[in-house]
């Protein structure tokens, strides 16, 4: 958005106003989406923690998401421009690592489906081909961790980064007694570009079928001259790893702390939110 209000060319962007190159929160709407992958924890050779939930979680065997089918609804909106777009998008992610999307629905500004969302969505693909989730997977490799009190009960542990990195965040997540990933929250690690000031990232998971995934991405950029952008992603799970899974219940999946997920919210051809 920042380049549209930035500088002068031929062609119109959002709102009547010039356009040029492909603005800041692209790139950030991209990066979010492919820290949305991570969940998996490789902790074969990690030290004892001093807090019980914490030393759980890194105790724990995931089960690794090697493939999936589901549905995203994502929303990004920016309030300056006062410009909202959507799309409902059929993603893949086959055995061999390829990921493919298809649109099915969408509405709202063209500028955004077209600059934003589909843009992003390409850079996932682009980043998954190239093995950056790896990069951004919850491990003490990526992340020093620390006991941060509690939150509703849950257990809060405290990540800081380990490198500036675009693909991490500097912040915190939550576990339950069990030690099971619940959301993570923060900002990234790393500017993902000039335009772009501050990415600030809340993930929640959930366990589907066995295997953890993130159920909902909320993005909120920064962004130089265009202001405040926002991006809101949520998956609805088809399948996962080759097995069918069933809808999880929506009442159940709106609260957190449940850590169930979010099947069957804001997917279809009218979005709650447009």
């Amino acid at each position: 958005f920042a380049a549209a209000a930035w500088r002068q060319r031929p062609h119109l962007g959002i709102a009547g106003r010039p356009a040029s190159r492909v603005p800041g929160v692209v790139i950030a709407s991209g990066v979010a989406l492919v820290t949305a992958l991570c969940g998996r924890v490789d902790v074969t050779s990690a030290p004892r923690a001093d807090d019980g939930a914490l030393e759980r979680f890194l105790s724990s065997e995931d089960v690794p998401v090697e493939s999936y089918h589901a549905v995203r609804h994502i929303e990004v909106a920016n309030a300056r421009f006062k410009a909202r777009g959507w799309m409902d998008v059929e993603t893949t992610l086959s055995p061999d690592g390829v990921f493919t999307w298809t649109p099915q629905a969408e509405g709202g500004s063209g500028y955004i489906r077209q600059r934003v969302i589909r843009k992003a969505l390409a850079m996932e693909a682009a980043a998954i081909r190239a093995g950056e989730p790896a990069r951004s997977a919850i491990t003490l490799d990526n992340y020093v961790m620390s006991a941060a009190g509690e939150d509703h009960g849950l257990a809060v542990v405290r990540l800081v980064a380990r490198r500036p990195d675009r693909l991490l965040v500097m912040g915190t997540m939550r576990v339950d007694a069990a030690g099971d990933l619940l959301d993570v929250r923060g900002r990234q690690a790393k500017s993902p570009s000039w335009w772009t000031t501050a990415v600030d990232v809340d993930r929640r998971y959930a366990r589907i079928g066995g295997v953890r995934v993130a159920v909902s991405t909320d993005v909120t950029s920064t962004v130089r001259v265009a202001g405040v952008s926002t991006m809101r992603v949520r998956y609805d799970y088809l399948a996962i790893n080759g097995r069918a899974v069933a809808p999880v219940d929506e009442k159940a999946g709106a609260d957190v702390t449940s850590g169930t997920g979010a099947r069957g919210r804001g997917t279809g051809n009218t979005p709650s939110h447009r």
